[in-house]
């Protein structure tokens, strides 16, 4: 599923699977877009979003992808909550990104839980985190706040 430059959208309820690329992706601009329920396995990323605004990623089953389960680059003022997210190589890629909140989601037998690179203002909260290496990592500034999560 492929949304460029999408408003005020949703995306819910799909199965998804052995993608080549990304299950779902959000593009160019896009804002105020709903990802959720959706179960998605085997494909480079569960759940893309590049230059997006005010993503909402909950519910999401999200396993064996060979990359990120989900992966937000220059996204901003999003959430990531109650997902299920395992056997990836990084259950969550937060790049350049701000104001993204992960919170009450399940990481389990990933190579990194959640990682983080040149973003600012997260907040890392709640989450369940298992067989995971890493299960926090960040490089370059970033304002993080890590609360009540189960490593």
């Amino acid at each position: 599923i492929y949304l460029k430059d999408a408003a005020s959208s949703s995306v819910s309820g799909n199965s998804i699977n052995n993608c080549n690329g990304s299950a779902i992706s959000l593009l160019d601009s896009s804002y105020d877009v709903s990802i959720e329920d959706n179960t998605l396995d085997n494909s480079e990323w569960g759940i893309e979003g590049i230059n997006a605004t005010s993503l909402a990623i909950s519910n999401n089953a999200i396993s064996n992808s060979s990359i990120d389960g989900i992966y937000l680059k220059d996204a901003a003022l999003s959430s990531i909550s109650g997902n299920q997210i395992q056997n990836c190589d990084a259950a969550i890629t937060l790049s350049r990104s701000s104001n993204v909140t992960s919170m009450v989601n399940t990481l389990v037998n990933n190579k990194w839980g959640v990682y983080s690179i040149n973003s600012t203002f997260l907040v890392v909260e709640n989450n369940n985190i298992s067989d995971t290496p890493t299960s926090v990592s960040y490089l370059g500034i970033c304002p993080l706040q890590i609360s009540g999560a189960t490593l």
